[in-house]
C-alpha cells in the first residue's frame, strides 16, 4: 500500500505541475480535461481497496488532489481545496471512495461484475430466513469481524457503506443511478449519505 500511494501522490505531483504551465495556454475547460486524464485517473484507479491505507496515506493522497484542484484553477497554495472541488464539480478522495464502493456493491448484488466479487456480497435475504428491515430493502449481510484488519478491508467497508445508504439509493434499477444519487448526495452535502468515520 505503500507503495502505490507514493506512486499516486508522485503522479498527483507532476500532473499539478503540468496544469500550473497549462494554465498559461489553456482555458478552465481544457485544464478539467488535463486533470481528468493525468491526475484524476489515478486517483480512480482501485481507490476501493485504499481504505486499507492509514490515516497518513489517505492524508498524504487528499493533499495531493488539494495542490492539484489548486493548480487547476489557479489558487494561491494556502486556499482552501474544499470550496474549489465543490464548485468544479469533483468529490474529495474519501467521497469519491464511497460512490466507487456503492456502485460496486450494486453490481456485485446484480452480478455484474466477475464472481470473485459478486460473492464478497451476500443479499440478507438470502441469510435471514425472517424477514428483517435488511432483507426487505436491499441490504448485505455483514460477516462479523473481529480485527482491524479486517474492519478495514474493502468487502467490510463496502458492506457497512451500502447499508447505511437510503432504501432509495439501494433499491434503485440501475449502477448508473445509484452512481448518480450517491455522487449527488456528496456533493450537496446531504446528510443521507454517511461520512466516513
Amino acid at each position: 500500500m505503500k507503495d502505490q500511494v507514493k506512486f499516486v501522490t508522485a503522479k498527483a505531483r507532476s500532473g499539478a505541475y503540468a496544469l500550473r504551465i497549462a494554465k498559461n495556454f489553456s482555458d478552465l475547460h481544457g485544464r478539467k480535461m488535463i486533470y481528468e486524464a493525468i491526475v484524476q485517473s489515478h486517483f480512480n484507479y482501485c481507490d476501493g481497496v485504499l481504505g486499507q491505507a492509514t490515516k497518513t496515506q489517505l492524508d498524504r493522497l487528499q493533499v495531493a488532489q488539494n495542490k492539484a484542484v489548486r493548480a487547476l484553477v489557479g489558487a494561491k497554495p494556502r486556499c482552501k481545496a474544499a470550496p474549489i472541488l465543490k464548485k468544479l464539480g469533483y468529490l474529495n478522495l474519501d467521497g469519491k471512495r464511497r460512490v466507487h464502493m456503492a456502485t460496486a456493491v450494486w453490481k456485485g448484488l446484480h452480478a455484474q461484475v466477475p464472481d470473485a466479487l459478486s460473492t464478497l456480497f451476500r443479499p440478507s435475504s438470502d441469510v435471514h430466513l425472517h424477514r428483517t428491515r435488511g432483507a426487505i430493502s436491499n441490504g448485505v449481510f455483514i460477516e462479523p469481524v473481529t480485527t482491524e484488519q479486517a474492519r478495514r478491508s474493502f468487502s467490510h467497508q463496502a458492506a457497512m457503506l451500502w447499508n447505511s445508504l437510503p432504501v432509495d439509493i439501494r433499491t434503485t434499477d440501475s449502477a448508473t443511478k445509484c452512481r448518480n444519487m450517491v455522487y449527488h448526495r456528496l456533493l450537496t452535502g446531504d446528510s443521507a449519505v454517511p461520512v466516513a468515520t
